[in-house]
């Protein structure tokens, strides 16, 4: 690992669809010092398009990256690169799904990032079965793809928050587990220069929830269900914000909008509205955001929704690993 340290990842492209894939992206390049870095930024999914792209061209675009692109799709991910070579391709996945994509990309390494709770389980063992499930095996035994985050033949590291975590879950990929620092981290050490391009709308965040209780909803693809919001009107908060899920960026009327872009990490509007809010409570469907709560501030409570088996037994792994990984909950 003290070779990467170095920087020896060479010159690298980086290929994210979400706004916490990007922040991900951007700790790594910081982290093992990536001189010669691009990434292209797959939009498809993204809300709010325009102001993500004033966000990364104010603080990334030049600094971390030399060279930012902008595609609709995978595809054009890979077509806008034809030709060129590099040393370290950084992907999002390396399953059956976006494989037979990027693996056009000329390279001699791959690495893949974590980006939630998936990278630790994945959820194809809960939701394939049959002559779906052994498509997949198929697939990835004859073209080297993974079936779960990790297991493609050509990638050679696989980079995650919790490595003692990943680890204990998937000890068949152990040699290739490397540490990164997260977008948590990148949201704090760029906190200052975020707060600065949202000033007067953070600002009349801090004043509104000054001393008060706190909720905040993170919507899933779709909404909140409708008896949810009864249940969490119940509990008796000084105020209740709504934030859309990244993708549909749909507006809740019930609850508060809050004044900040739909992309927003999660991550950093809890840190933002803790320091003044007297308690924070936020509601999520399943949400990564459990999984960066030693990251975060304490005056915060997490209540989830709906869960689903995966979740569940990521959270029974998290429990058995606290003893194991110091970084944990």
């Amino acid at each position: 690992m003290r070779e990467h340290l170095r920087g020896d990842f060479g010159n690298s492209l980086f290929v994210c669809s979400k706004p916490i894939q990007f922040l991900n992206c951007a700790a790594i390049a910081k982290h093992y010092k990536i001189k010669d870095a691009n990434i292209i930024v797959v939009t498809k999914g993204i809300s709010d398009l325009i102001d993500f792209k004033r966000f990364i061209g104010g603080l990334y675009e030049g600094v971390v990256f030399e060279r930012v692109d902008y595609v609709k799709t995978h595809k054009e991910a890979v077509s806008l690169h034809h030709g060129s070579r590099y040393k370290s391709l950084f992907i999002e996945d390396d399953r059956v799904s976006l494989y037979y994509i990027l693996d056009k990309i000329r390279r001699k390494n791959t690495i893949v990032f974590e980006e939630g709770f998936g990278t630790y389980l994945g959820s194809y063992k809960y939701s394939l079965s049959g002559i779906r499930y052994f498509r997949w095996l198929w697939s990835s035994l004859l073209f080297g793809c993974g079936l779960d985050f990790g297991e493609g033949r050509k990638t050679n590291h696989v980079m995650v928050r919790y490595p003692d975590l990943f680890k204990a879950i998937k000890p068949h990929l152990t040699h290739k587990v490397l540490p990164m620092p997260g977008h948590v981290s990148e949201c704090n050490s760029a906190s200052s220069a975020i707060i600065d391009l949202y000033e007067s709308d953070i600002n009349f965040l801090l004043d509104a929830v000054k001393e008060k209780c706190i909720a905040v909803v993170l919507g899933k693809w779709g909404g909140i269900e409708n008896n949810d919001k009864k249940s969490i009107k119940d509990n008796g908060f000084d105020l209740i914000f709504y934030k859309p899920h990244p993708h549909d960026g749909a507006p809740e009327t019930e609850f508060a909008a809050l004044p900040t872009p739909s992309w927003f990490p999660a991550e950093l509007l809890i840190t933002i509205i803790a320091r003044t809010a007297a308690w924070l409570t936020v509601y999520h469907y399943g949400s990564s955001v459990f999984l960066y709560k030693k990251d975060l501030p304490v005056n915060v409570t997490y209540r989830c929704l709906s869960s689903g088996e995966r979740y569940d037994k990521l959270v029974e792994h998290i429990e058995a690993a606290r003893g194991i990984d110091k970084d944990l909950m």
